[in-house]
């Protein structure tokens, strides 16, 4: 594995970049410069320069550590998500939902939310046939967990969570295969 040291586009190596061409300008001040008012201009500011970029990197730091590393400083990408505070988001879309749950709550959920002339509880009983009680009953407890179906008044209600991932999950495929 080659290093390039010359490469910076990292936040951190910035900041480095920025103490030494600053503290190397200080030097060449001191050693060139006569004792007079714009030379003491310029050793104040090579001095104050530096610290209030340390003050700003600390305060950077404290407050948004998250924003000094990008995804390419990680080995894992996940990590950098946990980084983030992006996981819970993604974890919870309807589409990595979709993908985690069995075959039963699968077809479940689409027989609540699906249109067209059979009604739902004709949907519901064909599913029964297909699959054990047990699977059902395991879907609609996966489907209720996730807010997707609701088991308030009967078992199969629909919820505005499931309306609006099954909306998503419609225009998905849609757009892919029109």
């Amino acid at each position: 594995m080659s290093i390039n040291p010359l490469k910076i586009d990292k936040p951190l190596q910035i900041i480095g970049l920025m103490f030494l061409l600053s503290e190397t300008g200080f030097g060449f001040m001191a050693k060139l410069v006569e004792s007079d008012k714009l030379s003491n201009f310029f050793y104040i500011a090579f001095l104050v320069l530096p610290f209030f970029t340390i003050i700003g990197f600390f305060i950077i730091l404290y407050n948004k550590s998250n924003n000094l590393y990008g995804p390419a400083d990680f080995k894992d990408e996940n990590n950098y998500l946990k980084l983030q505070g992006k996981v819970k988001e993604i974890e919870n879309s309807p589409f990595i939902i979709f993908s985690k749950i069995d075959e039963s709550a699968r077809r479940l959920f689409l027989a609540v939310y699906r249109e067209n002339d059979k009604n739902k509880d004709e949907r519901i009983e064909d599913l029964k046939s297909q699959f054990s009680d047990q699977d059902i009953n395991n879907a609609l407890k996966i489907l209720n967990e996730y807010n997707w179906v609701s088991t308030d008044e009967k078992p199969y209600n629909e919820t505005q969570e499931g309306k609006d991932a099954h909306e998503l999950l419609k225009q998905f495929v849609y757009g892919r295969l029109g």
